[in-house]
């Protein structure tokens, strides 16, 4: 039950990080779906909102890769 409730409150952390990076209605549409082995998978309410991250993946994966802790994201 640790690891799950590890793993949770990890996701959560990240979400609010990225929340962070993405402007406010994008920022409602995303959620982190996964996050293992330095992949981050994100998900969203539609196609569009979709199209629209995979815009800014680029510039998101930089930012995040500045944190120490996400530095190997991919």
């Amino acid at each position: 039950l640790n690891n799950y409730v590890s793993k949770a409150q990890t996701l959560e952390k990240l979400s609010q990080i990225i929340k962070q990076y993405l402007e406010p209605e994008l920022a409602k549409n995303c959620k982190v779906a996964n996050f293992s082995n330095n992949c981050l998978i994100l998900a969203t309410t539609s196609a569009a909102w979709n199209h629209r991250v995979r815009f800014l993946a680029p510039d998101l994966l930089n930012k995040l890769r500045n944190l120490p802790e996400y530095y190997g994201l991919k």
